[in-house]
């Protein structure tokens, strides 16, 4: 119990992060340098934040569907938003395709 706990406010840190860049994202963007070498990617996995992120909620997405309980509906929220953000990461890892 104490795990799922856990895991569901990693989710919720996760989720207000997000959030965060979200916001910053709607406006003019902040521009980022780009290290040396990650213009053709050679050798480097691409987007590896966003990979990184997308395992994370994999996880998030298995623990709160094991959850022996829904926590007064907490859980199934934080599984429906979860979700969401599986697809809104796929979404921009294939809008970075095109």
């Amino acid at each position: 119990m104490k795990r799922h706990i856990l895991g569901i406010g990693g989710l919720v840190a996760l989720m207000a992060t997000a959030g965060v860049v979200g916001v910053g994202a709607q406006g003019n963007p902040i521009p980022t340098p780009t290290p040396p070498g990650v213009g053709g990617h050679k050798g480097r996995e691409k987007h590896p934040e966003m990979m990184r992120a997308m395992k994370a909620l994999e996880r998030a997405q298995k623990d709160l569907m094991a959850a022996s309980h829904d926590y007064h509906g907490h859980r199934a929220k934080a599984l429906e938003l979860t979700n969401q953000a599986i697809a809104e990461v796929k979404a921009g890892i294939q809008s970075d395709r095109k």
